[in-house]
């Protein structure tokens, strides 16, 4: 999970630091601009990561709290689980998206087909980047 969780935050930060690049700077004819599905993207990998981040505040909190050290590995295992399931999940969606560059598109209509596969709290992430990426599209047709 560690790993999975360094990948998703690398490709946020990533997205981050973009954003704000393509703000301050002149495009360079070398790169591709910042795709705006894909900071959309990132937004919603940014949630995810925060749930998880606050899933493992509490864990530390009720550890720390709880003298009784014999029910540790059930505690992690219940309050985590969920998540063992999804950031390997949404990880290989990150690793196909940036191994086939991914944009626009070909970024919603994957993300809309992964919608359909793998177990619900999966599924359900991915409706919620979907949301994100969609948003995108709202406004810009609303340009």
């Amino acid at each position: 999970m560690g790993h999975d969780y360094r990948e998703l935050e690398s490709f946020v930060q990533q997205q981050q630091d973009a954003a704000f690049t393509a703000l301050g700077d002149a495009p360079s004819p070398d790169t591709p601009p910042p795709s705006l599905y894909q900071r959309a993207l990132g937004t919603g990998l940014s949630e995810v990561l925060a749930s998880y981040r606050g899933a493992v505040l509490k864990l530390e909190q009720e550890i720390l709290h709880q003298p009784d050290a014999s029910m540790v590995l059930a505690k992690v295992h219940a309050l985590l689980s969920e998540f063992m399931l999804v950031l390997p999940g949404l990880s290989q969606l990150l690793e196909h998206v940036r191994s086939r560059q991914l944009r626009g598109g070909a970024l919603l209509r994957h993300l809309t087909d992964q919608c359909c596969t793998g177990t619900l709290p999966v599924q359900t992430c991915l409706k919620r980047l979907l949301w994100h990426c969609h948003q995108v599209r709202v406004c810009v047709c609303a340009w």
